[in-house]
């Protein structure tokens, strides 16, 4: 009785500084979809396999796919989605549409479809405030700017600070909660952890959403900044995923980051933690998987509330757009500016932790798309919710020009190995597209056409293929995999312009006839500047701006009911 009561204090005590996590990996370089810790989720895989993937965008992507989930969900069509994935504004909405607490319908929630012969500037400034679309009325960035004088916080805690005060917070999401998928998941993490139990977790405000992924880029161990472009590059980034399950990448990866003074240090990256084990301060587990592993519980040191990554540390890692140039600018400038957590693999023997350097998702791979692939999703629908605007068949060639950043999103470029040349400065030293072909160059072309056939109609820019994947050991997919995919590109839409009242027309219609007969070019000055293409820069819309870019979007579905109804069967 004695030793049992002595077995239970000690118990008691390491409960009270260590956690017992649960942590996956694949069992091979090209990740199954029997690996990822969903795979044996019920409600999860009780629905069609079809994923939609939103592009980052900041605001103007969170507002563009309100509206095109309004119409999904209006039509029924919703239920029939298993992922749903988001990098940068995307992965604002991805995580407000999942989490967000406001006790309302869906159709609230997203919001209303206003068809444009009813637009009025009146009717387009009435926004219902318990609709996400609210929380973009403000400005993101001078906010930003205001927080790191005032406060004397620097620029990755004050876009932390800024992503919950603008976005999480109007909605009840609340601070220094993990995330978890139900509550029977944090039920058996309290039964393993007694010194969760009054831990709070943040669950989906619904268990009919999606299963949500977001993406950050993985920069590399603070140490080894500043991470460089060019002849001395030392810069190899990877795709960390944050989902209510698991933190972490299933495509585990050996990498080489040179040092300074000639240093090569060999780092893991790759595997799989449950969300409350990844926290900013605390190190990380004694020992990792073993080899011959593909899932474990491993000891953890615990951390204290205040350390957790929670949805607003998800929403900044995803968005924080400055990462990747700041963190190959030199001297001091990384370890002033960066995002950082304590980074640790699972899949490691003996895992080490370390301070590491996180930034934009759109920095390396700006859709998840390659994720998707590694799951083996039959379905993907890609909303496109970018600034560059789409040249037409009249402008651009795709069989002869030359690829430049001004034609296309260069995300979608990448997808087939495409990479323009003309990028500038910011550019170079900010993102790496390089190793992101999954598909064939052949079909590039092919899939361009399409979509410039189907701007040229004006009804939607939407193209839907069958396509291949070609090999990438760099990501973990094998090639052969056929996946219907359908791309969603915002643009003007000139029949829905031709709906819109005269006065309206003169708003959002550019006044140059010859202008206005190019979906490429948006207006140019006025309450609508660049519509639908907003640019993000400081992150804040207001309501007629939000509710003319949800509209236009949700009308794009409503309009194409029947193709969509079909790709979704």
């Amino acid at each position: 009785m004695v030793a049992s009561s002595a077995t239970a204090v000690r118990a008691a005590q390491e409960g009270a500084t260590s956690w017992q996590v649960k942590a996956w990996q694949a069992a091979a370089d090209f990740p199954e979809p029997s690996d990822f810790p969903e795979a044996g989720d019920e409600n999860v895989n009780a629905r069609p396999n079809t994923a939609i993937v939103i592009t980052g965008g900041g605001s103007r992507s969170y507002l563009a796919s309100a509206g095109y989930l309004a119409a999904l969900e209006e039509m029924g069509l919703m239920s029939k989605v298993r992922y749903i994935t988001g990098i940068s504004g995307g992965a604002w909405f991805t995580m407000c549409y999942t989490f967000s607490k406001e006790n309302v319908s869906d159709a609230t929630l997203l919001g209303p479809i206003l068809n444009p012969e009813n637009f009025t500037r009146e009717e387009l400034q009435v926004m219902d405030p318990r609709c996400m679309r609210r929380v973009t009325n403000g400005s993101f960035v001078p906010a930003m700017l205001q927080d790191m004088k005032e406060n004397h916080v620097g620029m990755a805690e004050a876009w932390v600070n800024r992503v919950q005060s603008v976005y999480m917070e109007p909605l009840g999401i609340e601070r220094h909660m993990p995330i978890a998928w139900s509550q029977e998941q944090v039920d058996d993490i309290r039964a393993r952890n007694p010194s969760l139990q009054d831990r709070a977790f943040a669950l989906p405000a619904s268990s009919s959403r999606p299963f949500p992924i977001v993406g950050s880029t993985l920069v590399g161990p603070g140490a080894g900044a500043p991470y460089t472009v060019g002849e001395d590059s030392n810069r190899n980034l990877s795709m960390l995923e944050m989902s209510p399950l698991y933190f972490g990448a299933m495509n585990t990866r050996r990498i080489d980051y040179h040092y300074k003074h000639g240093l090569t240090h060999t780092r893991t990256v790759g595997g799989a933690v449950e969300p409350y084990a990844l926290t900013r301060t605390a190190p990380g587990a004694s020992t990792g998987l073993s080899a011959a592993q593909t899932s474990g519980t491993l000891s953890v040191p615990a951390s204290a509330a205040t350390e957790t990554v929670d949805i607003a540390h998800i929403g900044a890692a995803s968005s924080f757009a400055p990462g990747g140039f700041m963190d190959t600018l030199p001297l001091n400038i990384p370890e002033n500016t960066s995002l950082k957590f304590n980074y640790w693999s699972p899949a490691d023997a003996n895992p080490r932790t370390e301070e590491t350097f996180f930034a934009d998702g759109g920095c390396y791979e700006n859709l998840l798309v390659t994720s998707m692939l590694q799951r083996r999703v039959e379905k993907l629908i890609l909303f496109y919710n970018v600034h560059t605007t789409l040249q037409p068949a009249g402008k651009w060639n795709v069989y002869t020009d030359s690829p430049s950043k001004t034609q296309v999103a260069r995300d979608l470029a990448a997808f087939f190995g495409v990479l323009p040349e003309d990028y500038d400065e910011w550019q170079i030293r900010g993102f790496d597209l390089s190793h992101n072909q999954v598909w064939s160059t052949d079909d590039w072309p092919v899939v361009i056409t399409a979509l410039q056939e189907s701007q040229a109609k004006g009804n939607g820019v939407i193209a839907t293929f069958n396509l291949t994947t070609v090999e990438n050991k760099f990501w973990g997919i094998p090639s052969g995999i056929v996946t219907q995919v359908t791309f969603v590109y915002l643009s003007r839409l000139l029949a829905w312009e031709k709906q819109l009242p005269a006065d309206m027309q003169e708003l959002f219609v550019p006044a140059d006839p010859q202008d206005a007969a190019d979906p490429s070019i948006t207006v140019k000055s006025g309450p609508f500047l660049q519509f639908p293409n907003y640019p993000t820069i400081s992150a804040g819309e207001n309501y007629e701006r939000g509710n003319a870019l949800a509209s236009l979007t949700g009308w794009t579905i409503r309009n194409n009911a029947e193709l969509f109804k079909s790709i979704f069967a």
